[in-house]
């Protein structure tokens, strides 16, 4: 059994850094669509071309984000569903609960305040749920596509807009489109795992405190 701890201890370990490493590359990301952004407008007087091609890259980066961020998330369900529940039964007690604290506290109102007094909060006691961290940066990745692509389209109405004009916008609005469909698939896998999360840590505190067994109703 201690050799089966040993492992499951070492695999958390690597998983936690594979985290990491994810979350690093997702705000390398973030900072290139800062410079695309800002490159799309310093090259706005000079050479408008370059504008399709920066929304387009921009849609890209935004595919990569959707890519390392839902592979984070399927990392935490497996920390918190899987082994967590296989390391609680090797130590008698419940561990690795962060991943589902973390998401019952985000949760706002009653779940947070039980997640924070063990089922048992003072009256009146509730966090106001804040716009998560994780969706200020879908919200820049959404918005520079048809901002690029816009300012693309301005810069070109002073003279006779060309058919490659016309073709570039076409194929950037349809990457961005493909990319919103991604994203939508995305946020409903998010709620769907952060949801099992939730529920193995709740289970998991169950199992010391009978008092929280109800917190998932």
């Amino acid at each position: 059994m201690a050799e089966d701890t040993a492992f499951d201890v070492a695999e958390v370990q690597a998983l936690r850094q594979e985290i990491t490493t994810r979350v690093t590359l997702s705000s390398t990301l973030v900072a290139l669509e800062l410079a695309t952004v800002g490159t799309g407008v310093t090259l706005l007087d000079r050479s408008t071309h370059v504008l399709a091609g920066l929304a387009m890259l921009s849609s890209f980066l935004w595919l990569l984000w959707i890519d390392h961020s839902l592979q984070v998330l399927k990392i935490a369900a497996y920390l918190a569903v899987d082994l967590g529940s296989r390391m609680s039964e090797h130590t008698g007690r419940a561990v690795l609960g962060w991943e589902g604290f973390l998401r019952r506290l985000n949760s706002g109102g009653q779940e947070s305040a039980q997640a924070l007094y063990r089922g048992s909060p003072p009256s009146g006691t509730k966090i106001v749920r804040a716009l998560p961290v994780d969706w200020y940066s879908p919200l820049l990745f959404g918005v520079a596509p048809p901002l690029l692509l816009t300012l693309y389209v301005v810069a070109n109405v002073r003279s006779q807009p060309t058919a490659l004009v016309w073709l570039s916008c076409g194929v950037g609005v349809l990457l961005w489109s493909y990319t919103i469909s991604r994203f939508i698939d995305f946020a409903h896998n998010k709620g769907v795992i952060d949801r099992a999360i939730v529920t193995a840590g709740v289970l998991g505190t169950a199992a010391e405190d009978p008092s929280t067994a109800d917190t998932t109703s």
